[in-house]
């Protein structure tokens, strides 16, 4: 009987990653997508650009504090231009 998810965190991160890009693919609505993600427990951390927005979600699992970062680009027209999901888990 295999896990039912990643083991490590390196498949954590891969998989996290693959999970936002599919969920959010380039060209749908950027509002939306922010507005789900925050919904979803994620908080606005700021903007790295006037067109890119930051949220994050933490969360303790044992011995560590995940915290999952996601950046949306999004083009003037207010679709996502670019996405990146990344998860830094910091343990003791």
């Amino acid at each position: 009987m295999s896990p039912k998810g990643p083991r490590t965190y390196e498949e954590a991160r891969q998989t996290f990653a693959q999970f936002v890009t599919a969920m959010f693919p380039v060209g749908s609505d950027a509002k939306d997508a922010i507005s789900r993600m925050t919904n979803a427990g994620f908080r606005t951390e700021g903007a790295t650009a006037l067109n890119k927005a930051e949220l994050v979600w933490s969360r303790n699992a044992g011995p560590c504090l995940e915290r999952y970062f996601v950046v949306v680009g999004q083009s003037a027209d207010g679709k996502i231009a670019d996405i990146a999901g990344q998860l830094y888990p910091a343990c003791l």
